[in-house]
Protein backbone atom coordinates (compact mmCIF):
# COMPACT_ATOMS: atom_id res chain seq x y z
CA UNK A 1 0.00 0.00 0.00
CA UNK A 2 2.54 2.92 0.43
CA UNK A 3 4.30 1.25 -2.72
CA UNK A 4 1.47 2.74 -4.58
CA UNK A 5 0.72 6.13 -2.58
CA UNK A 6 4.52 7.00 -3.06
CA UNK A 7 3.95 5.65 -6.54
CA UNK A 8 0.81 8.22 -7.03
CA UNK A 9 3.28 11.79 -5.59
CA UNK A 10 6.46 10.35 -8.09
CA UNK A 11 5.11 9.25 -11.65
CA UNK A 12 5.65 11.03 -14.31
CA UNK A 13 2.04 12.65 -15.84
CA UNK A 14 3.58 14.44 -18.33
CA UNK A 15 2.62 11.56 -20.69
CA UNK A 16 -0.92 11.31 -19.70
CA UNK A 17 -2.89 9.90 -22.58
CA UNK A 18 -6.26 9.66 -23.69
CA UNK A 19 -8.82 12.56 -24.87
CA UNK A 20 -7.80 16.44 -24.70
CA UNK A 21 -9.92 17.22 -21.92
CA UNK A 22 -8.46 14.55 -20.11
CA UNK A 23 -5.22 15.74 -20.26
CA UNK A 24 -5.60 18.89 -19.39
CA UNK A 25 -8.27 18.21 -16.47
CA UNK A 26 -7.29 19.89 -13.43
CA UNK A 27 -6.82 16.48 -11.90
CA UNK A 28 -4.09 16.00 -13.77
CA UNK A 29 -2.47 19.16 -13.66
CA UNK A 30 -2.36 18.68 -9.95
CA UNK A 31 -1.02 15.46 -10.27
CA UNK A 32 1.83 16.78 -12.54
CA UNK A 33 2.78 19.40 -9.72
CA UNK A 34 2.71 16.80 -7.25
CA UNK A 35 4.82 14.82 -9.08
CA UNK A 36 7.21 18.12 -9.60
CA UNK A 37 7.52 19.15 -5.77
CA UNK A 38 7.63 15.29 -4.84
CA UNK A 39 10.99 14.95 -7.04
CA UNK A 40 12.07 18.33 -5.68
CA UNK A 41 11.54 16.98 -2.06
CA UNK A 42 13.71 13.56 -2.29
CA UNK A 43 16.21 15.67 -4.27
CA UNK A 44 16.39 18.43 -1.84
CA UNK A 45 16.67 15.61 1.00
CA UNK A 46 19.27 13.83 -0.34
CA UNK A 47 21.61 17.06 -1.82
CA UNK A 48 21.53 17.33 1.93
CA UNK A 49 22.75 13.85 3.32
CA UNK A 50 25.38 13.53 0.49
CA UNK A 51 26.45 17.10 2.33
CA UNK A 52 26.59 15.56 5.66
CA UNK A 53 27.93 12.39 4.64
CA UNK A 54 30.93 13.75 2.81
CA UNK A 55 31.34 16.28 5.65
CA UNK A 56 31.59 13.79 7.72
CA UNK A 57 34.07 10.96 5.93
CA UNK A 58 36.14 14.33 5.48
CA UNK A 59 36.60 14.67 8.98
CA UNK A 60 37.25 11.07 9.89
CA UNK A 61 40.32 11.36 7.02
CA UNK A 62 41.46 14.42 9.20
CA UNK A 63 41.38 12.85 12.39
CA UNK A 64 42.98 9.42 10.98
CA UNK A 65 45.85 11.69 10.36
CA UNK A 66 45.80 13.70 13.85
CA UNK A 67 44.38 16.64 11.93
CA UNK A 68 41.17 17.78 14.52
CA UNK A 69 40.21 21.27 12.46
CA UNK A 70 37.12 20.22 11.41
CA UNK A 71 34.94 18.57 13.57
CA UNK A 72 32.77 15.62 12.73
CA UNK A 73 28.41 16.32 12.46
CA UNK A 74 28.03 14.80 15.69
CA UNK A 75 30.54 16.98 17.61
CA UNK A 76 28.59 20.15 16.01
CA UNK A 77 25.37 18.45 16.85
CA UNK A 78 26.42 18.29 20.44
CA UNK A 79 27.98 21.89 20.86
CA UNK A 80 24.42 23.28 19.42
CA UNK A 81 22.18 21.11 21.59
CA UNK A 82 24.43 22.27 24.55
CA UNK A 83 24.50 26.16 23.13
CA UNK A 84 20.62 25.75 22.98
CA UNK A 85 19.84 23.98 25.97
CA UNK A 86 23.02 23.81 28.03
CA UNK A 87 23.87 26.09 31.09
CA UNK A 88 24.94 28.89 28.70
CA UNK A 89 21.60 28.90 26.77
CA UNK A 90 20.88 31.94 27.89
CA UNK A 91 24.23 33.48 26.55
CA UNK A 92 22.97 32.01 23.11
CA UNK A 93 19.34 33.16 23.27
CA UNK A 94 20.27 36.96 24.43
CA UNK A 95 22.93 36.81 21.39
CA UNK A 96 20.09 36.00 19.26
CA UNK A 97 18.15 38.61 20.66
CA UNK A 98 20.32 41.33 20.27
CA UNK A 99 21.04 40.24 16.71
CA UNK A 100 17.26 40.34 15.62
CA UNK A 101 16.64 43.63 17.45
CA UNK A 102 19.72 45.26 15.72
CA UNK A 103 18.45 43.95 12.50
CA UNK A 104 14.86 44.43 13.00
CA UNK A 105 15.45 48.06 14.67
CA UNK A 106 17.31 49.00 11.02
CA UNK A 107 15.45 47.61 9.04
CA UNK A 108 11.81 49.38 10.73
CA UNK A 109 13.66 53.08 10.79
CA UNK A 110 14.37 51.85 6.94
CA UNK A 111 11.02 51.08 6.20
CA UNK A 112 9.87 54.46 7.89
CA UNK A 113 12.51 56.59 6.06
CA UNK A 114 12.02 54.80 2.90
CA UNK A 115 8.32 55.30 2.97
CA UNK A 116 8.89 58.59 3.93
CA UNK A 117 11.10 59.62 1.12
CA UNK A 118 9.95 57.03 -1.30
CA UNK A 119 6.20 58.60 -1.01
CA UNK A 120 7.20 62.43 -1.27
CA UNK A 121 9.91 61.72 -4.12
CA UNK A 122 7.00 60.22 -5.82
CA UNK A 123 4.61 63.32 -5.32
CA UNK A 124 7.78 65.57 -6.30
CA UNK A 125 9.96 64.82 -8.48
CA UNK A 126 12.79 67.81 -7.54
CA UNK A 127 12.98 65.99 -3.87
CA UNK A 128 12.92 61.90 -5.79
CA UNK A 129 16.50 63.65 -7.89
CA UNK A 130 17.75 64.92 -4.85
CA UNK A 131 17.54 61.55 -2.92
CA UNK A 132 18.46 59.24 -6.23
CA UNK A 133 22.18 59.86 -5.79
CA UNK A 134 22.51 58.87 -1.90
CA UNK A 135 20.40 55.52 -2.82
CA UNK A 136 22.45 54.64 -5.17
CA UNK A 137 25.89 55.49 -3.71
CA UNK A 138 24.32 52.88 -0.61
CA UNK A 139 23.56 50.09 -3.14
CA UNK A 140 27.25 49.64 -5.36
CA UNK A 141 29.38 51.04 -1.87
CA UNK A 142 30.57 47.75 0.14
CA UNK A 143 28.74 47.00 3.39
CA UNK A 144 32.22 45.42 4.60
CA UNK A 145 33.62 48.54 3.82
CA UNK A 146 31.19 50.74 5.11
CA UNK A 147 31.25 48.36 8.41
CA UNK A 148 35.04 48.58 8.68
CA UNK A 149 35.00 52.37 8.21
CA UNK A 150 32.00 53.06 11.20
CA UNK A 151 34.50 51.02 13.13
CA UNK A 152 37.46 53.14 12.78
CA UNK A 153 35.77 56.39 13.64
CA UNK A 154 33.58 55.41 16.56
CA UNK A 155 36.38 52.63 17.99
CA UNK A 156 36.30 54.77 21.29
CA UNK A 157 32.81 54.99 21.60
CA UNK A 158 30.86 51.70 22.80
CA UNK A 159 27.49 52.70 22.62
CA UNK A 160 27.68 53.59 18.98
CA UNK A 161 30.14 50.36 18.12
CA UNK A 162 26.92 48.12 19.26
CA UNK A 163 25.12 50.63 16.48
CA UNK A 164 26.98 49.69 13.79
CA UNK A 165 25.03 46.21 13.16
CA UNK A 166 21.89 48.42 13.02
CA UNK A 167 22.76 51.02 10.66
CA UNK A 168 24.07 48.46 7.97
CA UNK A 169 20.59 46.93 8.31
CA UNK A 170 18.84 50.45 7.51
CA UNK A 171 21.82 51.25 4.71
CA UNK A 172 21.36 47.56 2.96
CA UNK A 173 17.00 48.38 3.35
CA UNK A 174 16.54 51.52 2.44
CA UNK A 175 17.07 52.10 -1.13
CA UNK A 176 15.45 49.03 -2.09
CA UNK A 177 12.39 49.99 0.22
CA UNK A 178 12.46 53.58 -1.24
CA UNK A 179 11.92 52.30 -4.60
CA UNK A 180 9.47 49.47 -3.76
CA UNK A 181 7.25 52.54 -2.23
CA UNK A 182 8.20 55.25 -5.33
CA UNK A 183 7.81 52.42 -8.03
CA UNK A 184 4.39 51.37 -6.34
CA UNK A 185 2.87 54.66 -6.04
CA UNK A 186 3.48 55.23 -9.85
CA UNK A 187 2.52 51.99 -11.11
CA UNK A 188 0.22 51.01 -8.78
CA UNK A 189 -3.24 52.73 -8.80
CA UNK A 190 -4.97 51.87 -11.84
CA UNK A 191 -6.36 54.44 -14.43
CA UNK A 192 -10.17 54.41 -13.10
CA UNK A 193 -8.64 54.88 -9.40
CA UNK A 194 -6.49 58.21 -10.36
CA UNK A 195 -9.38 59.17 -12.34
CA UNK A 196 -11.53 58.80 -9.39
CA UNK A 197 -8.83 60.08 -6.96
CA UNK A 198 -8.35 63.45 -9.20
CA UNK A 199 -11.96 64.27 -9.29
CA UNK A 200 -12.48 63.56 -5.01
CA UNK A 201 -9.46 64.90 -3.64
CA UNK A 202 -6.74 66.04 -6.55
CA UNK A 203 -4.18 64.37 -7.94
CA UNK A 204 -1.58 64.76 -4.96
CA UNK A 205 -3.42 65.37 -1.68
CA UNK A 206 -2.72 63.49 1.34
CA UNK A 207 -6.20 61.85 2.09
CA UNK A 208 -5.89 60.18 -1.43
CA UNK A 209 -1.99 59.18 -0.75
CA UNK A 210 -3.83 57.14 2.43
CA UNK A 211 -6.92 56.24 0.91
CA UNK A 212 -6.34 55.25 -2.76
CA UNK A 213 -2.76 55.59 -3.67
CA UNK A 214 -0.86 53.43 -0.94
CA UNK A 215 -3.68 50.52 -0.71
CA UNK A 216 -2.93 49.86 -4.29
CA UNK A 217 0.91 50.01 -3.95
CA UNK A 218 0.93 47.24 -1.27
CA UNK A 219 2.22 44.30 -3.53
CA UNK A 220 5.05 46.75 -4.66
CA UNK A 221 5.46 47.42 -0.87
CA UNK A 222 5.26 43.78 0.25
CA UNK A 223 7.85 43.03 -3.01
CA UNK A 224 10.59 45.52 -1.74
CA UNK A 225 10.07 44.19 1.77
CA UNK A 226 10.40 40.45 0.99
CA UNK A 227 13.77 41.74 -1.25
CA UNK A 228 15.29 43.60 1.95
CA UNK A 229 14.51 41.39 5.23
CA UNK A 230 16.69 38.90 4.41
CA UNK A 231 19.41 40.80 3.22
CA UNK A 232 19.42 42.43 6.50
CA UNK A 233 19.73 39.98 8.92
CA UNK A 234 23.05 38.83 7.09
CA UNK A 235 24.33 42.10 6.76
CA UNK A 236 23.86 42.53 10.69
CA UNK A 237 25.31 39.44 10.93
CA UNK A 238 28.34 40.00 9.04
CA UNK A 239 29.01 43.50 10.58
CA UNK A 240 28.73 41.61 14.25
CA UNK A 241 31.73 39.59 12.99
CA UNK A 242 33.98 42.70 12.00
CA UNK A 243 33.01 45.18 14.83
CA UNK A 244 33.55 42.32 17.70
CA UNK A 245 37.11 43.19 17.45
CA UNK A 246 36.57 46.86 18.97
CA UNK A 247 35.14 45.59 21.99
CA UNK A 248 31.29 44.57 21.01
CA UNK A 249 30.82 41.61 22.25
CA UNK A 250 26.99 40.67 21.99
CA UNK A 251 25.21 38.96 19.13
CA UNK A 252 25.77 35.94 16.77
CA UNK A 253 28.11 37.38 14.64
CA UNK A 254 30.53 37.78 18.26
CA UNK A 255 29.85 34.08 19.34
CA UNK A 256 30.83 33.07 16.18
CA UNK A 257 34.64 35.51 16.74
CA UNK A 258 34.56 34.58 20.43
CA UNK A 259 34.54 30.59 18.61
CA UNK A 260 37.27 31.20 16.29
CA UNK A 261 39.38 33.24 18.57
CA UNK A 262 39.59 30.37 21.17
CA UNK A 263 40.18 27.96 18.35
CA UNK A 264 36.84 26.07 19.54
CA UNK A 265 35.36 24.54 15.53
CA UNK A 266 32.18 22.40 17.01
CA UNK A 267 31.08 25.72 18.67
CA UNK A 268 32.28 27.54 15.51
CA UNK A 269 30.39 25.47 13.02
CA UNK A 270 27.21 25.60 15.36
CA UNK A 271 27.23 29.18 16.15
CA UNK A 272 27.67 29.56 12.13
CA UNK A 273 24.73 26.75 11.69
CA UNK A 274 22.19 28.70 14.02
CA UNK A 275 23.29 32.16 12.30
CA UNK A 276 22.00 29.72 8.75
CA UNK A 277 18.65 29.16 10.81
CA UNK A 278 17.99 32.56 12.00
CA UNK A 279 18.64 33.80 8.03
CA UNK A 280 16.63 30.91 6.93
CA UNK A 281 13.89 32.47 8.92
CA UNK A 282 14.39 35.93 7.67
CA UNK A 283 14.38 34.04 4.01
CA UNK A 284 10.96 31.99 4.75
CA UNK A 285 9.12 35.13 5.70
CA UNK A 286 10.39 36.99 2.76
CA UNK A 287 8.85 34.00 1.02
CA UNK A 288 5.74 35.11 2.96
CA UNK A 289 5.66 38.78 1.86
CA UNK A 290 6.42 37.56 -1.86
CA UNK A 291 3.41 34.87 -1.85
CA UNK A 292 1.26 37.83 -0.13
CA UNK A 293 1.96 40.45 -2.97
CA UNK A 294 1.62 37.99 -5.74
CA UNK A 295 -2.05 37.27 -4.27
CA UNK A 296 -2.69 40.55 -4.52
CA UNK A 297 -1.50 41.68 -7.98
CA UNK A 298 -3.40 37.92 -8.56
CA UNK A 299 -6.31 39.84 -7.26
CA UNK A 300 -6.03 43.06 -9.02
CA UNK A 301 -5.51 41.78 -12.46
CA UNK A 302 -8.62 39.86 -11.93
CA UNK A 303 -10.77 42.59 -10.74
CA UNK A 304 -9.36 44.57 -13.68
CA UNK A 305 -10.60 41.83 -16.18
CA UNK A 306 -14.21 41.93 -14.59
CA UNK A 307 -14.36 45.45 -14.76
CA UNK A 308 -13.73 45.70 -18.34
CA UNK A 309 -16.33 42.76 -19.28
CA UNK A 310 -18.70 44.50 -17.07
CA UNK A 311 -17.59 47.61 -19.61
Amino acid sequence: MSGGFLSFFLRDTSDVSGPQGVYNSPMAKAKKRISRKGWALIGGTLGVLLLIAAWWAASAILESQKNYVLPSPYAVLCSLIEALFGPEAGMTYAAIGYTLARSLGGFACAFLVGGLLGSLGHEWPFLDAVVAPWNKLAKVFPTAAVSLILIVIFSRDATMMNMIPAVLSFLVAEPILYEGFRSGLRNGPSKDEREALALDAGERSFQGLLQVELPAAVGYILTAVASSLGLSIKVTIMSEVLANFSNVNKGIGSLIVLSQQYAVMPDLIAYSLLAIVVSFAFDFASFLFRRGAKLIENRKELSEKKDDRLE
